[in-house]
């Protein structure tokens, strides 16, 4: 028998839920939605069981890349790169980190949107590591 799945809406950097509750967290997109990555970070870990996966679907850029620089302004840049990220999952207390690349594409223009920026080439990555 299978547990049921909790949907429960909560705030990202102050999770509402337990220590050690869930055998597995995700994201996607989150953490360029999210000004305070580390904090996202902490929380996602702290809900974790011991052991527990944390897997994130993500985008990353050039360190170059205007979209990266944009980052750095908005205070979301570390996430945006694979070493930038290792070092946020480690401090945050995650081991065994791995980044993998799935895809890539540019992005598009969208007058509405000002992240990324239009044409800078936008990596699809899963991130995946462990309590």
């Amino acid at each position: 028998m299978t547990s049921p799945a909790i949907r429960q809406a909560s705030a990202a950097r102050r999770f509402a839920f337990r220590d050690d509750v869930f055998d597995a967290v995700t994201s996607n997109n989150g953490l360029i939605s999210v000004r305070g990555s580390a904090a996202f970070l902490a929380e996602m870990r702290r809900a974790l069981k011991p052991g527990g996966r944390l897997l994130l679907a993500h985008r990353m850029f050039d360190p170059a890349s205007r979209s990266f620089q944009l980052g750095r302004i908005y205070g979301f840049h570390q996430s945006l790169e694979r070493n930038g990220m290792r070092l946020l999952l480690a401090a945050a207390g995650f081991r065994d980190a791995t980044i993998d690349a799935v895809a890539e594409a540019p992005w598009a223009d969208n007058p509405a949107q000002p992240f990324p920026v239009a044409g800078d080439i936008q990596q699809f990555v899963m991130v995946e590591a462990w309590k």
